[in-house]
């Protein structure tokens, strides 16, 4: 009897294992079964998804691009020369070429501090590139010799090139230029615009120190802009050069503002709005 109840207790512990380890395998098959599901599923998901990009045309989020970089030059005191670019992000990575403002602030001024939120406000909205040199001032004797920064073809206006060119192969694809100057930089952007009118379609003027005249006529389009309360010589200056682009056949817009030696915010849109009605005029 003894011996009976052992064997029936032995097939009873057998029944039990067979049956644990047929639990045990289906487990694992099931698991197996739904892990290659969810594989499946988010696989088919990714895929989906790539379609949907694909058919929609999506683009990476795309930012404005401003830069501050450096060009070396001979001038002692502008060795290390800083200037500012900006490029808007619809025109990053195109082969389009764009109008850039170049913006000259006055004497050994900074120009990306020149570069106010409605000139980039007006690139944005109007496809327009920027870029702004910091040219530092020689000192009056250099001035005299005219070799000073406000006299582009002594060297700063080599200069000036050299950075839209190095900026250019960054994307900063120019074609014409659209300069803005104030003070010393009026100078030097009058001076710019006569010694090299072919890469100018307009020049905004802005209370130049310097007596500056056309000599010939040119298909550059000028806003001559001086304050009321500024200096008489500025005042001067501005109606000489209006006077004289009038008689050769210049396209010239002259305006007088309630201010001293400075610019104000109707000053800089008055050039932003006439920069864009010369612009629309090429469509």
């Amino acid at each position: 009897m003894k011996k009976y109840l052992t064997f029936i207790f032995i097939i009873f512990v057998s029944c039990i294992q067979n049956t644990s380890n047929a639990q045990v395998q289906e487990y694992s098959l099931n698991m197996s079964t739904v892990e290659g599901e969810n594989y499946t599923e988010e696989k088919n998901d990714s895929e989906e998804q790539n379609n949907i990009t694909k058919q929609n045309n999506i683009k990476p989020l795309q930012f404005d691009k401003k830069v501050v970089a450096y060009i070396s030059t001979n001038n002692p005191v502008n060795m290390n020369l800083k200037y500012f670019y900006y490029i808007p992000s619809s025109l990053l990575n195109t082969d389009v070429q764009f109008p850039v403002i170049v913006c000259v602030p006055g004497q050994s001024g900074d120009g990306q501090d020149f570069v106010t939120d409605e000139i980039l406000n007006m690139a944005k909205k109007n496809g327009f590139g920027i870029l702004a040199p910091s040219f530092q001032y020689e000192g009056d004797s250099e001035y005299m010799r005219g070799r000073s920064y406000q006299f582009p073809a002594a060297w700063s206006g080599n200069a000036l090139i050299e950075m839209l060119n190095t900026a250019k192969e960054d994307g900063l694809n120019y074609s014409k230029l659209y300069m803005l100057g104030f003070s010393a930089g009026a100078q030097f952007s009058a001076r710019f615009s006569l010694l090299h009118p072919e890469m100018l379609k307009a020049c905004a003027v802005l209370a130049s120190g310097g007596r500056i005249l056309p000599n010939k006529q040119n298909d550059v389009n000028y806003f001559i802009g001086v304050g009321s309360s500024d200096d008489e010589f500025r005042i001067q200056n501005a109606q000489a050069f209006t006077t004289k682009a009038k008689q050769l056949g210049i396209n010239v817009t002259s305006k007088v503002y309630p201010i001293g030696h400075e610019t104000s915010h109707e000053e800089i849109n008055d050039v932003l709005k006439f920069f864009e009605e010369i612009s629309k005029s090429e469509e």
